[in-house]
């Protein structure tokens, strides 16, 4: 066997795994720790795949349980629905959630390759994962 070196990013070693929170709606939540990019991509590849909108709404509260600590997940889930948000909102909030916790700042989008920009405001989850440059 050949040992090729260890991959891990530089950025993981010095990641901070203190407990966060964010505020939805005037309510507090703590993140759940695993909630990562990992776990963003693994909705994006389910939605893609879903064979109807239920299924990709299925996942999507999936996502929601996920983004929260257990303890919390019963409340985040009530607030949202009682909100009467839209799934673009709800979509922004994981978004959001996903990069503060990835220490990811929010820049403007840039141009992608074929001409047309990426933004939150115009994701759906028709358009996720983003096509051709994606969000910056």
């Amino acid at each position: 066997m050949v040992d090729l070196g260890d991959f891990t990013p530089k950025s993981y070693a010095q990641m901070d795994r203190s407990p966060k929170t964010f505020i939805v709606l005037g309510e507090q939540f703590t993140v759940n720790h695993a909630y990562t990019a990992m776990t963003w991509m693994q909705f994006a590849y389910n939605v893609r795949h879903a064979k109807s909108e239920l299924d990709s709404g299925a996942e999507l509260m999936e996502t929601m349980y996920k983004v929260v600590i257990p303890e919390d997940s019963d409340r985040f889930i009530k607030i949202m629905g009682d909100s009467g948000m839209a799934l673009e909102d709800i979509a922004e909030v994981l978004l959001k959630v996903l990069e503060a916790v990835t220490n990811r700042p929010t820049k403007p989008p840039s141009d992608s390759l074929d001409g047309r920009k990426t933004t939150l405001a115009n994701l759906t989850v028709d358009s996720w994962p983003p096509q051709a440059g994606g969000l910056d």
